[in-house]
C-alpha cells in the first residue's frame, strides 16, 4: 500500500524542511518524494 503514496512539497523555503521530510519518509518506508 505504501507504494502508492507519494508526497509533494509546494513552494519550499528552506532546505531544511526537505531534509526533514526525507528522514521522515525513510522512516515510514516512504520513497518518491
Amino acid at each position: 500500500m505504501l507504494e502508492n503514496i507519494r508526497i509533494v512539497m509546494v513552494r519550499t523555503f528552506h532546505s531544511g524542511n526537505i531534509g526533514s521530510a526525507a528522514r521522515s519518509m525513510k522512516t515510514m518506508g516512504l520513497s518518491q518524494l
